[in-house]
């Protein structure tokens, strides 16, 4: 029996790692990725220790197997469904059946304020006309131009919208168009980024000194979402945003997730700050996080945490009979810059509308 657990952890420990660094799951208990990985290992050392200890094998041919089934070891494949329903049984508690409170508190909404005192007025010159997919067109036709880029490189769809040099603008790397391309480039990294000015819809690409080498669509050890995992195993990583700081210098902006049981009412708990370029990185709480940086909430976040106000903030029964007060935001949003911020802003209609 002894030999059968060493093979097994043996083989276990070769199909874990391989599978750790294919797909990158958080050591995390709040994260849905970290179970699905513990069953897995699971599985593989269960499987293969069967197959050591009872497996049968005659001319070459694997025959059905018979599992001596030895006191105590039948029990053990209950780990997985009892597992799944602690989870089930957490989640139930931290619902909003019984948390509709804490639901309606996930976003601070000033209800009791005036809007004209509260909010600036805006600059109607700065706000942007362009959406992604426009945005999207014009920086593929910048990059196109350039035939050398085009055949190495690909734009990357990221385009996030920030606020640089007191203008609103999308932001774009270019990435590795494949695995030849990326063996090929490597070296030298990616030198270019694309920035369109989402007013005017003037676009330019701008040239680094040194070129941006863990990116996404980078492969091995210099993707940039594997960096991050080896620096941060245990954090739950969110998408990551392509910004510029005040210097025009390009870092990645990855937020850091928090759940309420596995994978319940997500909350950004601070930010990773990655220097492509040198894959130096730091992590910032919510409170710390530096001026520069516009993008630790995504939009869809904010819409969510909006919703669950306008749909609990009456308490649970309500947003299922009588619906008083319940709210939600209306289809689409865009943005808007109010000093040196980044506004997100769509309409609130009432669920009866």
């Amino acid at each position: 029996m002894v030999k059968s657990i060493i093979k097994s952890l043996l083989i276990t420990i070769i199909i874990g790692a391989l599978y750790f660094y294919i797909a990158l799951p958080p050591i995390n208990i709040h994260s849905i990725e970290f179970y699905v990985f513990i069953f897995l290992i699971y599985l593989v050392f269960m499987g293969a220790f069967s197959f050591f200890e009872y497996g049968k094998f005659f001319d070459g041919k694997a025959i059905s197997r018979k599992i001596k089934v030895a006191k105590g070891y039948k029990y053990s494949f209950a780990f997985i469904p009892v597992v799944i329903a602690l989870i089930l049984i957490i989640n139930l508690i931290n619902s909003p059946i019984f948390n509709s409170k804490s639901y309606a508190k996930r976003i601070d909404v000033g209800t009791g304020k005036d809007f004209a005192t509260e909010v600036k007025e805006v600059d109607f010159s700065k706000v942007p006309l362009l959406d992604r997919d426009s945005t999207s067109k014009i920086g593929d036709r910048v990059v196109g131009e350039m035939t050398d880029l085009v055949s190495q490189f690909y734009v990357s769809d990221l385009y996030s919208q920030i606020n640089y040099d007191n203008k609103i603008v999308r932001v774009t790397p270019l990435e590795y168009d494949d695995f030849i391309k990326f063996w090929i480039n490597r070296g030298n990294g990616i030198p270019y980024y694309v920035v369109v000015d989402s007013v005017s819809g003037e676009a330019e690409l701008k040239k680094l000194d040194k070129g941006m080498k863990y990116m996404p669509s980078a492969y091995l050890n210099d993707n940039l979402y594997r960096k991050l995992r080896f620096s941060y195993p245990t954090e739950i990583l969110g998408e990551a945003n392509f910004e510029l700081d005040n210097d025009g210098k390009p870092f990645f902006v990855v937020p850091t997730i928090d759940y309420s049981g596995v994978g319940l009412k997500e909350e950004i708990n601070g930010v990773i700050i990655f220097d492509p370029v040198t894959g130096d990185s730091n992590r910032y709480l919510v409170g710390d996080i530096p001026a520069w940086v516009d993008h630790v909430y995504n939009a869809s976040l904010i819409i969510e945490q909006f919703d669950d106000y306008g749909l609990y903030n009456g308490g649970f029964l309500n947003s299922l009979f009588g619906q008083k007060n319940v709210v939600a935001t209306t289809s689409g949003y865009n943005y808007m810059t109010i000093d040196d911020d980044v506004y997100l802003y769509t309409g609130v209609t009432s669920v009866a509308s």
